[in-house]
């Protein structure tokens, strides 16, 4: 495997390139260590037996080597450069522990290792980077329990998502006060959601999902995010408290996400949400019909709807115009089946309820449409011979009972 290798040298503003060139093996690759210049390098096919070196790069102050196939384990080396503000590592195989501690780091402003195989606990160091901006180590086998924040006041991203971190959510974590974007989603964290989040009004993107937090939440905490663009609780043991006699919004809200939440009523707060793009009550305990006020909601935004697995008795029509992915599965539904704009819609779910009549037009004649699931009802009537139903059999042996099926109308 050949080495590519690309470097910037920059004095004083001034810029010049050095071409990539083939290098050949990494065994008898030399690039000169003791240069007094900043080194900038992005590196694409590399062997791993190089990674190693790069500690003696002590004038390097960006390293990308993301999207790569390094293995083994993680050298130590490379965070004790000082003069390193970008290092991106993201989309490799190393494994292995973050050093305990580390001399250089201070002037990191991008620290990038998601999408490895990294393991062990979070060092304390991470917590006190002072210049640090972006913090993402998503994708990893992380354990233990998320440090105190101390100096990290100037981060604006922080992705610790899809770990194995356990215990609970700093309540330093209000301290970060610039950041825009939390995930810890997909991790063991427990106990309460801390009230000092509230204090983060400079967040777009919340996401806590999929742990075990498991203790009374009130949407009010979350009032003074007028920022929020993305708001995603779903899959706790939470119980989501809604007090729809209080007024707030939160008028940037483009998705929401609350499945498995125990909520037993639509979100007042939705209302003002006219940009909304994604919604997911699903699993959850919402009874009744639908409010009248819903059909206003991302009217022409709402591409995403999920009310599976609740309570509704009823959904007179979904007015959306722009929906793809509609779900109604697993409700009380009765009489005729929604109305809907179908233009753009691709997957309809409305099993397992009590629909009954006739299939409507308006669906069999969604030129986008490839799934359609309408099994255990009580439609009656003929199968309507449409555009969708005529390129199913062309394409696939349609099995409208018995064998998996694409069309389910059983």
């Amino acid at each position: 495997m050949l080495l590519t290798v690309v470097i910037l040298i920059q004095r004083q503003g001034l810029g010049r390139r050095i071409r990539p060139a083939a290098l050949g093996m990494v065994s008898s690759v030399t690039i000169p260590l003791a240069m007094s210049l900043p080194l900038t390098l992005v590196a694409v096919g590399f062997l791993a037996p190089f990674l190693p070196t790069l500690g003696n790069l002590t004038q390097m102050i960006y390293l990308d080597l993301s999207y790569n196939n390094f293995n083994g384990l993680l050298p130590s080396s490379i965070f004790d450069l000082p003069n390193l503000s970008v290092l991106d590592l993201e989309k490799n195989q190393l494994v292995g522990p973050l050093p305990n501690h580390v001399s250089g780091l201070n002037l990191l402003i991008y620290l990038s290792l998601g999408s490895n195989f990294l393991n062990g606990t979070l060092p304390s160091w991470l917590f006190s980077l002072t210049s640090l901006v972006r913090l993402t180590l998503d994708h990893n086998q992380f354990i233990g329990e998320i440090g105190e924040f101390k100096y990290n006041n100037s981060l604006d991203y922080l992705d610790l998502s899809y770990n194995m971190l356990q215990g609970s959510i700093p309540s330093s974590i209000s301290r970060l006060v610039n950041l825009t974007y939390l995930s810890l989603s997909s991790n063991n964290l427990q106990g309460s959601v801390p009230s000092s989040i509230s204090r983060l009004v400079n967040l777009t993107s919340l996401s806590l999902s999929s742990n075990n937090l498991s203790i009374m939440l009130d949407l009010e905490m979350f009032s003074n995010l007028n920022n929020l663009y993305v708001f995603n609780f779903s899959y706790n043991n939470l119980l989501v408290s809604i007090n729809n006699n209080l007024t707030f919004t939160l008028p940037n809200l483009k998705e929401l996400y609350l499945s498995s939440c125990n909520i037993s009523e639509f979100p007042i707060f939705l209302k003002v949400a006219t940009n909304l793009g994604s919604l997911d009550l699903s699993n959850n305990k919402i009874h009744s019909q639908t409010p009248e006020w819903l059909g206003a909601v991302g009217r022409n935004s709402l591409t995403f709807l999920d009310l599976s697995h609740n309570f509704l008795t009823s959904i007179d029509m979904v007015p959306w115009t722009n929906l793809i992915f509609v779900d109604l599965r697993n409700n009380l539904l009765q009489g005729p089946c929604p109305t809907l704009n179908a233009l753009n819609l691709r997957y309809l779910f409305a099993s397992n309820n009590n629909l009954s009549g006739g299939i409507p037009s308006l669906i069999c004649n969604a030129s986008s449409l490839e799934v359609l699931d309408l099994s255990h009802n009580n439609f009656s009537g003929t199968i309507p011979k449409t555009p969708f139903i005529a390129k199913l059999v062309g394409v696939v042996a349609v099995e409208i009972i018995g064998a998996p099926f694409l069309l389910c109308l059983a």
